[in-house]
C-alpha cells in the first residue's frame, strides 16, 4: 500500500508523535519518499512550532457554545437537547448534567470568550505601540523587563487559568456522561468524542501561547506579529524550532530504514552539502547521492541574459531603471512573460507603470492577488498574449508549458527578508558558531530559490525562451558564480540592458530547432 500526503500532513504527524502522542495524523508507515525535498526544512519549521490567534481560540470555543442572531448554538446546546429528549435514562443524572451545562459550562464559555477578546485587544494595543504597521517582533529576553509586556503577560496568565478551568469542567462533565449507561451513552457518543477533541485542542492552544509568552526553551524562536485584516488589526503569536535537524534525525532519519529525497533543486554548485547540513544528514548516516542530467536541451532552448548596467538593487534608482527594461522586454516577446519579484511593492509599482502600455499593445496583464492562484495560471496558460507578474510562491510550482511562457524575468536575486525572526535567529546562531551566515546560509538559500525560478521556463522538450536577470550582482559579485554554476549549462550573455534586450529579440525570433524525441 502507498500513502500519499503533502509535507504539511507529514510534519503535523511528526509534531504529534514527537510530543509523545500514541497516534498521529497519518496511519502507520514504514518508508518515506519526500518529493520537492528542498522545502523540507521550511515545512518542518512551520509545523514543528506553534501559531496562536484570537480566531484560533474563539472558533474552538464557538464549537462549544455561541450566540448568533440571538440564538444559542453549539455542541453544548445540541447535547442539552439530546439529553432532554432521551427516554429511559436516569432522570436525576440527566437533570444534573443539564444543570451543569446551563450553570457551569455555558457561563464559563462566555467568561473565557471575554478573556480571549480582552487579551488579544491588549496584545494589539501593545504591538501597535512598537511603531510598525506590519510588525514581526522577535521576543527575546529584553522584553521580560518591558512594563507593557509584563502587563500583557499578567493578562495572559488570567487567560491560562480560565482555559484550564474550562478544561477541568469539560473533563469532569465528560466523565459523568459515562454513567448514562451503554444505551444513554450511545445517544451522546458523537458529542462526547467532540468534547474530548475540543478539550485537547484548547489545552494545546494554551500550551502554545504559554510557550511564546513565558517559555524558556533556548532551542525555540518566539515572535509576535501585528497584521491587518478586514476586521482590523490582528495579533499573532508564534514559535518555531531554531533548528529542525535533531527533530528530523529522531523522528525520520533514525526511525525509518529508507528515506528518499527527490527535487530538481537540492544542490548548490552541484553539491548536496548545504541540504545535508540543514537537515541533519551527517556522516553517521549512510547516504547515497545521485544526480541526473536534465532531459531538456538548455544549450539550444534557453538564453540567459544578465543586464549589468542597471543599479544595484540596494541603490537609489533601481526601480526607476528596471521598470522600463521590463516593459521593453515584454513588448519584444509580445507578452508570453512571467515576471518574478521579491516584493509586492515593486510588483505593484511595475504593474501600475506598465499596465496601460501593455494593454495598448494587446497584452493582457495578470498580477498576483487579482484572483486565486489557480485561476491566474489558467488565464496565463490560455492567453498567449498575456503577462503574469508575481512574487514569493510563484518562484516554484508554476507549470506553464508551451507558447504562453517564453520570457522569464527575474527582477533580483531572491535573498530572504533579513528581518524574519527565524531567519534572524539562525543567522545569530551561525555567528556564535564562528560561521559566516552569508555564505553558509543566505547564499545557498537564495541559490535554491533562484534555481526554482529559473526552472519555470522550460517544462517540456519543445519549450524555448529567455531568462532575463535584472540583478547585476549575479555577474559582478564574487558570489554570483554560486548562482550561475548551480544552473543547467546554457548560453549566458551579459552586458548593458539595451544589448541584452537585443539578444533576447534575436533569440526569440530565431528558427526553433527541430522537435527533440
Amino acid at each position: 500500500q502507498v500513502l500519499i500526503a503533502n509535507h504539511s500532513l507529514l510534519f503535523a504527524d511528526i509534531a504529534l508523535r514527537s510530543k509523545g502522542a500514541d497516534t498521529g495524523v497519518l496511519p502507520e508507515y514504514h518508508c518515506v519518499v519526500l518529493d520537492e525535498a528542498h522545502n523540507v526544512e521550511r515545512a518542518a519549521t512551520d509545523w514543528l512550532g506553534g501559531r496562536v490567534t484570537r480566531l484560533s481560540f474563539s472558533r474552538l470555543l464557538a464549537r462549544l457554545y455561541a450566540v448568533r442572531a440571538n440564538k444559542s448554538k453549539g455542541l453544548l446546546v445540541v447535547l442539552e437537547n439530546k439529553l432532554a429528549a432521551a427516554a429511559g435514562l436516569d432522570a436525576e443524572l440527566v437533570r444534573g448534567l443539564m444543570e451543569t451545562i446551563r450553570q457551569q459550562l455555558v457561563p464559563e464559555c462566555i467568561h473565557l470568550g471575554e478573556e480571549i477578546n480582552g487579551f488579544f485587544a491588549a496584545a494589539v494595543n501593545f504591538l501597535s505601540q512598537q511603531g510598525e504597521k506590519d510588525l514581526k517582533l522577535r521576543l527575546t529576553g529584553e522584553y521580560a523587563h518591558h512594563p507593557g509586556w509584563q502587563q500583557l503577560v499578567t493578562k495572559a496568565e488570567t487567560l491560562f487559568l480560565e482555559t484550564a478551568r474550562l478544561g477541568k469542567l469539560l473533563e469532569a462533565f465528560r466523565t459523568r456522561l459515562d454513567f448514562l449507561g451503554p444505551q444513554g451513552f450511545e445517544v451522546v457518543l458523537p458529542q462526547a468524542i467532540e468534547i474530548d477533541g475540543i478539550r485537547a485542542r484548547l489545552g494545546g492552544l494554551e500550551a502554545d501561547l504559554q510557550e511564546v509568552l513565558v517559555g524558556e526553551d533556548g532551542s525555540l524562536v518566539r515572535w509576535a506579529e501585528l497584521g491587518t485584516t478586514r476586521q482590523g488589526p490582528r495579533a499573532v503569536f508564534n514559535y518555531a524550532p531554531l533548528a529542525v535537524s535533531n527533530i528530523l534525525k529522531e523522528n525520520l532519519w533514525e526511525k525509518f530504514p529508507s528515506v528518499i529525497f527527490t527535487s530538481a533543486t537540492l544542490t548548490v554548485k552541484k553539491s548536496y552539502d548545504y541540504i545535508r547540513e540543514r537537515l541533519g544528514l551527517d556522516r553517521t548516516f549512510k547516504v547515497k547521492e545521485l544526480q541526473y542530467e536534465s532531459p531538456f536541451n538548455y544549450q539550444q532552448r534557453v538564453l540567459l541574459g544578465i543586464a549589468t548596467d542597471l543599479p544595484d538593487p540596494a541603490e537609489h534608482g533601481f526601480q526607476a531603471k528596471i521598470i522600463p527594461a521590463i516593459g521593453e522586454s515584454l513588448l519584444a516577446s509580445r507578452g508570453r512573460g512571467l515576471v518574478l519579484f521579491t516584493s509586492f511593492y515593486l510588483l505593484n509599482a511595475t504593474a501600475a507603470a506598465l499596465g496601460e502600455d501593455l494593454t495598448a499593445q494587446g497584452i493582457t496583464l495578470l498580477c498576483q492577488g487579482d484572483m486565486p492562484r489557480h485561476r491566474l495560471l489558467e488565464k496565463f496558460q490560455a492567453d498567449t498574449n498575456s503577462v503574469l507578474m508575481a512574487t514569493a510562491s510563484f518562484w516554484e510550482g508554476v507549470d506553464v508549458p508551451g507558447e504562453s511562457l517564453s520570457n522569464l524575468i527575474l527582477t533580483r536575486l531572491p535573498f530572504n527578508v533579513p528581518d524574519e525572526p527565524v531567519f534572524q535567529a539562525r543567522m545569530e546562531e551561525m555567528r556564535s558558531q564562528g560561521k559566516n551566515p552569508f555564505y553558509s546560509f543566505q547564499i545557498p538559500q537564495a541559490v535554491l530559490r533562484f534555481k526554482q525560478g529559473f526552472g519555470r521556463l522550460i517544462r517540456n522538450k519543445q519549450d524555448k525562451g529567455v531568462v532575463l536577470v535584472l540583478d547585476k550582482r549575479v555577474a559582478t559579485r564574487g558570489y554570483g558564480r554560486w548562482f550561475l554554476e548551480s544552473l543547467p549549462p546554457c548560453p549566458i550573455r551579459s552586458g548593458p540592458a539595451r544589448e541584452v534586450l537585443a539578444w533576447q529579440r534575436e533569440f526569440l525570433q530565431s528558427t526553433s530547432p527541430q522537435r527533440e524525441d
